[in-house]
């Protein structure tokens, strides 16, 4: 086989064309084969900074976990678990210091917010109907129920676009 240097120093233009084109096709298959998890978790690896945005609200931090349905980034001193099949976004920024091992400990969003209930965690939910602040009561196969000040809330999972709790928190 042999190298766009070999196909260049030939001086044959039309096989240089069409070797770039392929290579080119071929990213772009490979890029339509990749899954959100599988960018997340590149984004682990790497160290980067991702800010994941649902509405008016955003939050950021370094992506510490990526498996299955969810994501995991480190805030500081607070740790956002984000559903990634809820009404999000994401901007990644690439680090230039590396990254870490991908944290598999939980297979599950709904793993991770039950995590948060039996802690009796105080969270922030937010979803495509808004912002909802209290305690995980209930981490049910389709909803969360949060208690807040004003009485309990139910939010459907699939609205769900990131939760926010205490990095101390296995969340």
């Amino acid at each position: 086989m042999s190298s766009f240097r070999d196909v260049e120093d030939s001086g044959d233009s039309d096989r240089l064309a069409e070797a770039r084109e392929g290579e080119r096709a071929a990213a772009k298959q490979w890029a339509r084969t990749r899954t959100l998890t599988g960018l997340i978790a590149d984004a682990v690896a790497s160290g980067d900074d991702l800010t994941v945005v649902c509405a008016d609200h955003r939050v950021s931090g370094t992506a510490s976990a990526a498996v299955g349905d969810h994501a995991v980034l480190e805030t500081g001193d607070r740790r956002a678990v984000v559903n990634l099949e809820g009404p999000i976004r994401f901007r990644r920024v690439p680090s230039s210091t590396g990254g870490t091992t991908n944290d598999q400990s939980h297979g599950t969003f709904l793993a991770r917010l039950r995590t948060l209930e039996l802690q009796n965690a105080s969270v922030e939910v937010v979803s495509s109907s808004g912002f909802t602040i209290g305690t995980v009561v209930v981490a049910g196969s389709d909803h969360l129920v949060i208690q807040g000040d004003t009485g309990e809330t139910l939010i459907p999972m699939s609205t769900i676009a990131f939760v926010t709790c205490d990095a101390a928190h296995g969340g």
